[in-house]
């Protein structure tokens, strides 16, 4: 056996809307908890419905956190740029093959990776 354990505190099912009973017998009987959507799966939003900006905010916030880090560091544009293309450019690859993100989201990743080329911190 691999010795791996089951974390029981991220163990959940997302009931469906007329299944309150039912959901409750699940709870009770299994110890699962019960999660309603959106929720994130292995890093991406599940969701049910219209693609919301809100579900991909975690992703806008991890680019600006990395870019605030090298903010301060005196770069040429050549690295910069192969910063963005070797680590901003990777950080939504798997939730962008995973979901199809709205255009504005793409365009605020496009945004802040131009203002980090040109060194402007401007909204």
């Amino acid at each position: 056996t691999s010795g791996q354990k089951i974390n029981h505190s991220k163990r959940a099912f997302i009931p469906g809307k007329k299944a309150n009973l039912i959901a409750h017998r699940i709870k009770s009987i299994t110890g699962l908890s019960m999660k309603n959507l959106p929720i994130t799966y292995l890093g991406a939003p599940l969701y049910k419905g219209r693609k919301m900006k809100h579900l991909f905010a975690e992703l806008i916030d991890k680019v600006c956190f990395k870019i605030s880090g090298w903010k301060h560091v005196h770069i040429s544009h050549g690295s910069r740029l192969q910063l963005i293309k070797s680590v901003l450019a990777a950080m939504p690859i798997y939730l962008m093959q995973v979901l199809d993100p709205p255009i504005r989201i793409i365009q605020k990743l496009e945004q802040l990776f131009a203002r980090y080329f040109w060194g402007t911190t401007e909204a």
